[in-house]
């Protein structure tokens, strides 16, 4: 997941400017960081999750 990390910020930020109710860009941080931190939270539990089973 980490080779795709440039593609989810630019598709969470289009998210995140859709969702956003008004353009300022401090609302779109509001809603891009903790949706980005979900991201970042699940790549790291895929990645500790990463071991083949025998």
């Amino acid at each position: 997941m980490k080779k795709y990390r440039r593609y989810a910020i630019v598709i969470l930020l289009t998210v995140a400017a859709v969702i956003t109710p008004s353009s300022d860009p401090f609302t779109l941080m509001a809603v891009f960081i903790p949706i980005y931190m979900l991201w970042e939270m699940s790549a790291w539990l895929v990645k500790a999750d990463d071991v083949p089973e025998e």
